[in-house]
Order: C-alpha cells, then sequence, then structure tokens
C-alpha cells in the first residue's frame, strides 16, 4: 500500500509539472538536484582572512582573484600570504561557491 502512495504521489507531481521528488524517512518529499560540477584553481595566497581569501592563479601571475569564504569550507594545510593553495569551488549564479581551500602541507 505504501508503494502505492508512493507511486501516486510521484506521479501526481510529474502530471503537475512539479520537479520530480522523493519521500524521505519521515514522509516529506526531497527534490533531487543535481550536484554541481567543481573547478580548482591553484595559486599562490595574496591575503587571506577568515572571511575571504585572493590569489595570484599560477596561469595569470598578474591577476588576482578574490573568493568569498563561509565557515563551512573546509580548510586544510598551511594558508597564509605567499603560500600556494588549491581553492575548489562550483558556480551557482554565475557566483563562485567555495567548498575547500587546502595550502601546503605544514
Amino acid at each position: 500500500m505504501k508503494n502505492l502512495f508512493t507511486a501516486t504521489i510521484v506521479t501526481v507531481s510529474l502530471m503537475s509539472g512539479a520537479a520530480p521528488a522523493v519521500l524521505g524517512a519521515a514522509g516529506q518529499a526531497q527534490t533531487k538536484s543535481k550536484p554541481a560540477a567543481t573547478i580548482t584553481r591553484k595559486g599562490v595566497i595574496k591575503t587571506i582572512d577568515e572571511t575571504s581569501v585572493s590569489m595570484a592563479p599560477n596561469d595569470n601571475k598578474k591577476a588576482t582573484m578574490t573568493f568569498q569564504l563561509t565557515p563551512d569550507v573546509k580548510r586544510t594545510g598551511s594558508l597564509e600570504a605567499g603560500a600556494p593553495a588549491a581553492v575548489t569551488y562550483y558556480l551557482e549564479d554565475n557566483r563562485p561557491i567555495v567548498t575547500e581551500i587546502a595550502g601546503s602541507k605544514k
């Protein structure tokens, strides 16, 4: 009976043009989203603080890329001015959302 109920909800959702959904453990609909592709840029840190990092990318030392850092960003290695680092991010509404910054190993 539960499978019939689930199939009915998914069918009604699809017929109404809603995004496909799955039922979670509590019976609440959860929309499936495709994970964003990540990009990793390597370079040398120019400045860094708790909320942002500016770096010169390896492929253009005269350029500066600045990324916003949130408390959710995974931080590893030595993160200080002059240190090599890699920033991993994905684009959301054409804005980079940083997931990880990895400096050189201590």
